[in-house]
């Protein structure tokens, strides 16, 4: 079966997760064993093989839940209800695999049976640990992919100038349709339009930036947007996974989802803002313009407008093909914009 990006991602993750674990156990048991631990390689062995398997199960488990987590209950449910399931999950692994740990080594070991206080105690730090693991996943969801890290650093204390691509996605007719099947149905098919663009958003590594009503944005590096043409390809595959769930949403919502987009590219001050409620902002008139370039897609009839620095950005990458429309002007700005729909 081949990987989805979310899924690759995932196995890195937990294949990191799953030697810390091994050796991070071996170090444990030794540890629970005193100065024992290091005269008896039982300990070891054991807190090797328990941290080897746990992490092992948990890994396919996590890869399991993550393929159909747009549409399991489990993928679905609160946050605080997501974490306390999956605690508990774990909770009945950390207790199979330590006890099932002994008859492999070989032998009893004082102070590991069911009841015991090293066992007790090995089951009660693998759970609170889990419960961290999940509360720190979960959140980095929240935030977005790479967001955690960066406010955990500090990258973004300081506002600080860089370059980025922005792509404005927004689904066509959301205000007619949310008043013919009510805002709560509305709601969920957003949900629905938001979950399946996202994986083709992160196989062209685009990193989600916001959500602002009907509409997705989407951010990239230079490096990461332009490489192999990612941020052009984005928006067809974005296309082709909601075309391919169209009887879904057909059948659900009585539409098949359209959305216009727009890609530009230039200089924002990125940094963190808020105090109750912190987020890293995108500042500049590259974010305006692109939000004027989609804006500017219905006049021109066009589903995916390209401004001109995009497609220049582009040249001699194999593949992508460009109609020029000529320079638009733009409300708010006193120079048009060049702009250019991928050939079809």
């Amino acid at each position: 079966m081949r990987l989805t990006a979310t899924g690759r991602n995932t196995l890195r993750i937990l294949a990191i997760v799953v030697g810390c674990s091994t050796i991070g156990g071996a170090a444990f048991g030794i540890a629970m064993n005193g100065a024992n631990g290091l005269l008896d390689p039982r300990p070891a062995a054991i807190g090797a093989y328990n941290g080897f398997l746990i992490s092992l199960l948990i890994a396919g488990f996590e890869l399991h839940s993550r393929r159909r987590a747009a549409r399991s209950w489990l993928g679905r449910s609160p946050f605080l209800v997501n974490v306390i399931l999956r605690s508990v999950i774990y909770l009945a692994v950390f207790a199979l695999v330590i006890q099932s740990s002994l008859p492999v080594v070989g032998g009893e070991i004082t102070g590991w049976g069911w009841r015991e206080p090293n066992f007790l105690i090995a089951v009660g730090v693998s759970f609170a640990a889990s419960i961290a693991f999940n509360a720190i996943v979960r959140i980095g969801r929240v935030l977005g992919r790479g967001v955690l890290v960066k406010f955990l650093t500090g990258y973004y204390y300081r506002p600080r100038e860089e370059e980025r691509i922005f792509l404005f996605i927004d689904l066509v007719g959301s205000t007619a349709t949310a008043e013919r099947i009510g805002h709560i149905a509305f709601h969920r098919l957003m949900n629905d339009f938001i979950r399946d663009a996202t994986e083709p958003i992160l196989a062209a590594h685009g990193e989600i930036h916001d959500y602002v009503g009907d509409e997705i944005i989407v951010t990239w590096t230079p490096e990461r947007g332009l490489k192999q043409g990612n941020c052009v390809r984005c928006v067809n595959d974005v296309r082709r996974a909601l075309e391919k769930r169209g009887d879904a949403y057909r059948k659900a919502y009585g539409i098949t989802p359209k959305f216009r987009a727009a890609l530009h590219i230039g200089t924002v001050a990125a940094g963190e803002m808020g105090l109750v409620k912190q987020a890293i902002v995108y500042l500049g008139d590259i974010v305006n313009t692109t939000a004027r370039i989609e804006a500017v897609c219905r006049e021109l009839d066009a589903d995916i407008l390209v401004s001109a620095d995009v497609v220049d950005r582009l040249a001699g990458v194999s593949g992508l093909e460009f109609a020029d429309l000529g320079s638009v002007e733009l409300r708010g700005r006193t120079e048009p914009v060049k702009l250019y729909s991928p050939a079809a």
